[in-house]
């Protein structure tokens, strides 16, 4: 009885792909008329029918960073960075004043930085401002991310300063931003922090008071047990021809 009750069971795993057992032996194979000897050739491995899955790969996130995008003289001059895990090309996107300027850079595999100068045309670079695009699709073990700011020669001077889950689930964020700076500082949370599948992003809008902000938000209760990774975002304003700059910044909980 015993054995009736195995049987079963066995084969309805390998069927789900989750155990297979060892191979049947197989025969050499030989010449015509011949059984066996040096003449005979060992047989070809017969594929597992049945594979055990691949475990899923681990991923984290790609950290971009925007430090500096400026136009002059007729060249778009940028500094960004990723991860050290990042690799491969960063698509750049570059619209002023009716053009649009496409290209690819490389990440820099010993410092992941991008650091380049492009150059532009006169009428790209005349209003020494715009709109630049980043786009990273990611690798084996980073995840996609991409960023959309303006490109102008005032720095936002946006510094974090706080960055904080506490073990209740609050987090906090704040910092400062240059006096001239209007509008909103955008955060979002990706968690979990890696993970071998997607993320869940939540988005945070945040005034600037004063060359000041500050996110004080309760999060849902999966992202308070696991944390995340924050993007901190100004996307520049125009009417003072500043530009817009991102932060990066992994928070844990209790941390």
């Amino acid at each position: 009885m015993l054995k009736h009750i195995l049987l079963p069971i066995a084969a309805a795993s390998v069927a789900l792909g989750t155990f297979a057992g060892p191979a049947a032996a197989q025969k050499p194979v030989c010449p015509p008329g011949v059984a066996t000897g040096a003449n005979c050739k060992a047989p070809k491995p017969t594929p597992n029918p049945n594979p055990l899955p691949t475990p899923g790969v681990e991923k984290f996130p790609a950290k971009l960073q925007v430090f500096r995008a400026t136009v002059t003289d007729r060249k778009l001059d940028v500094l960004a960075s990723l991860t050290a895990r990042a690799s491969g090309l960063v698509a750049v996107t570059y619209v002023s004043n009716g053009t649009t300027t496409k290209f690819t850079v490389a990440i820099d595999p010993e410092t992941r930085n991008l650091k380049f100068t492009r150059k532009l045309s006169a009428k790209a670079s005349k209003l020494r401002s715009g709109i630049i695009t980043f786009i990273y699709n990611g690798d084996d073990d980073t995840f996609a991310d991409n960023v959309r700011v303006r490109a102008a020669n005032r720095p936002a001077r946006l510094k974090r300063e706080v960055a904080k889950l506490d073990k209740s689930g609050n987090l906090t964020v704040s910092g400062t931003i240059s006096s001239l700076a209007r509008g909103v500082v955008r955060i979002r949370l990706d968690y979990p922090f890696s993970s071998t599948t997607n993320t869940t992003s939540l988005f945070y809008n945040v005034k600037i008071t004063n060359g000041t902000w500050q996110l004080k938000q309760k999060l849902p209760a999966e992202a308070r047990k696991v944390g995340g990774q924050l993007s901190i975002q100004f996307t520049g304003y125009n009417p003072a021809g500043m530009r817009g700059e991102q932060d990066a910044k992994q928070v844990l909980p209790g941390n």
